[in-house]
């Protein structure tokens, strides 16, 4: 059976220090730690929900490219009665929820802009609906780099 291995820097543990994680038991490994692999960016899309073929896209398309993706957690169904679709209306726009789901869900894809490292825009033919504008403004306030899927 191999020697243990020091969690950090790799190299097999002496003697006597077999029980523990990492050299220098007593304080830090005196060796160079291995090289860790780099931490994939995250991005968060953001857009109207009413682009789902869009946002199927991106999400491929940035997680081909090596990146974490964070995206919207429900779309507006596509297919209601127009008495449901009035039922649900907010912002102008049917998206299928109630206007204090709707709310709850904003508030909960701006936490996820807050732990992405960039915001995506999926400004489908240049729209950016009234959330949209809402959460571009908040990552721009929280530092967050904004791209655009279609420039001007």
């Amino acid at each position: 059976m191999d020697a243990p291995k020091c969690e950090l820097c790799g190299e097999p543990m002496p003697p006597g220090e077999e029980m523990f994680k990492f050299h220098g038991y007593s304080g830090p490994c005196p060796k160079p730690p291995l090289p860790q692999p780099a931490k994939p960016k995250i991005v968060c899309l953001c857009g109207s929900t009413r682009f789902y073929e869009q946002f199927q896209k991106s999400n491929y398309e940035e997680t081909m490219a090596g990146r974490i993706v964070l995206s919207v957690g429900f779309y507006r169904p596509s297919a209601e009665s127009e008495g449901e679709r009035k039922r649900y209306e907010h912002h102008g726009e049917n998206i299928g929820c109630t206007p204090e789901q709707k709310i709850a869900l904003d508030v909960l894809h701006k936490q996820k802009i807050d732990l992405a490292d960039e915001v995506l825009v999926l400004n489908v033919g240049g729209y950016i609906g009234e959330s949209t504008r809402s959460e571009i403004e908040h990552a721009i306030k929280t530092g967050k780099p904004v791209r655009y899927l279609e420039t001007a």
